[in-house]
C-alpha cells in the first residue's frame, strides 16, 4: 500500500467538485484553501464564519480476509465529521459524502448528530467501513 487509506479517502472527497462547490456555496467567509481536513482543523477555521468544514479521522485499520495477516486487502474504518451552522446544512453535506463513498463500495454504518460546544456548530459524524485492495489501481 503506497498511500495510507485515510489519504486515499481524503483525496477522493477532495477531488469531488460537486462536494467542494456545495461547501463553498454555504460559507460566509470565502477562502482559497479547501475546507476538508484530516485530524487537526487549523485554528483559523475553528470559527462559525468558516463553516461548513469537514474532518476525516481513522477509526481502525486492519488486514482482512486471512487470519495470518497475509492479505492484500485492508478493512478500513474511518469517520467523516461535517461541522455546519444548521442541522439541515450538515445533513445535506453528509448525504453528498455518503454518495461519494458509495462509489467505492464503502458502507456508512453509523451517523451521530451533536452540537459541538467548542466550535458552536452542529457536527454530523459519519462512520464508514470499506475493504481496500492494498495494491492501488
Amino acid at each position: 500500500m503506497s498511500r495510507h487509506p485515510l489519504v486515499r479517502m481524503y483525496q477522493l472527497i477532495n477531488s469531488n467538485d460537486e462536494l467542494v462547490q456545495l461547501i463553498k456555496s454555504k460559507q460566509k467567509t470565502k477562502t482559497d484553501e479547501l475546507p476538508i481536513f484530516t485530524f487537526k482543523i487549523p485554528e483559523t477555521y475553528q470559527k462559525t464564519e468558516y463553516a461548513p468544514f469537514i474532518r476525516l479521522t481513522v477509526i481502525n485499520l486492519g488486514n482482512a480476509v486471512y487470519r495470518d495477516n497475509d492479505s492484500d486487502h485492508y478493512l478500513f474504518s474511518f469517520a467523516v465529521e461535517t461541522f455546519a451552522k444548521s442541522i439541515s446544512e450538515a445533513y445535506e453535506i453528509s448525504q453528498k459524502i455518503i454518495s461519494i463513498f458509495k462509489t467505492i463500495d464503502s458502507k456508512c454504518f453509523a451517523q451521530d448528530l451533536s452540537e459541538d460546544e467548542e466550535f458552536s456548530l452542529y457536527n454530523n459524524m459519519l462512520s464508514f467501513r470499506v475493504l481496500l485492495n492494498g495494491k492501488e489501481q
